[in-house]
């Protein structure tokens, strides 16, 4: 089956799947500025694989890709992801790929958070609870 460097659900079938979380693009990005990042796509089967197509959802992102066509047993293809944030905030979109594996299309998703140009870069790793102390005001 195809799997990958992340690591996440099993989104495919029991012959051919794809084991993939999200990939995210940790620290914030100006507005404007392209960051990549790039991954393996591997097929752990032991019969080759048919990729139709690779397709971008998404504005703020696109991909570029060896890994149409046949993919053989223990083969592997890069996968690269442009983010180019074109507003502040999160920003989400996915990869679809195009396979001959009955579950396709499969998908990996990917986030960024877009910045100001100049703004300081915030990366956030887990939620902590909020506690604020307030105090009487006396006139």
């Amino acid at each position: 089956g195809i799997g990958s460097a992340l690591t996440g659900t099993n989104l495919g079938h029991q012959m051919y799947s794809v084991g993939m979380g999200t990939l995210l693009f940790g620290t914030s990005q100006p507005i404007g500025t392209p960051s990549h990042k790039a991954f393996n796509l591997v097929n752990n089967g032991t019969s080759s694989i048919k990729i139709n197509s690779l397709r971008m959802i998404g504005a703020d992102f696109s991909q570029t890709n060896a890994c149409v066509g046949i993919l053989p047993p223990q083969g592997q293809c890069k996968i690269t992801v442009t983010f180019t944030p074109t507003l502040m905030g999160p920003r989400w979109g996915q990869i679809n790929i195009a396979d001959n594996d009955p579950g396709a299309p499969h998908m990996v998703r990917v986030m960024g958070t877009g910045k100001l140009a100049g703004e300081r870069s915030v990366t956030i790793t887990k939620e902590e609870p909020t506690h604020h102390d307030f105090e009487d005001e006396k006139d």
